[in-house]
């Protein structure tokens, strides 16, 4: 889900590391998630080493992060094609 504007993307998970240059925020697809702010959300992917810790993208830089699970997050739901 993440796009970075750049042409550099990254890649989830992708070791902390954001979007590479310039690059526009949120780093998602303007046109598909409209008004979406540039703020950190939980993904559904569990770590799979430890389950008490989950995914989070930072759809602000494009970073990725695991994170305990009891923090407060948004989520942002998705489905596949339809």
């Amino acid at each position: 889900m993440i796009y970075c504007s750049s042409g550099k993307p990254a890649y989830f998970p992708n070791n902390g590391e954001g979007c590479k240059g310039s690059y526009q925020r949120p780093t998602l697809v303007q046109e598909v998630f409209p008004d979406s702010p540039a703020s950190v959300v939980w993904s559904g992917s569990p770590v799979s080493d430890d389950s008490r810790n989950a995914w989070n993208i930072d759809f602000g830089d494009g970073h990725e992060c695991r994170i305990f699970r009891s923090f407060s997050r948004h989520v942002r739901l998705v489905r596949g094609g339809q």
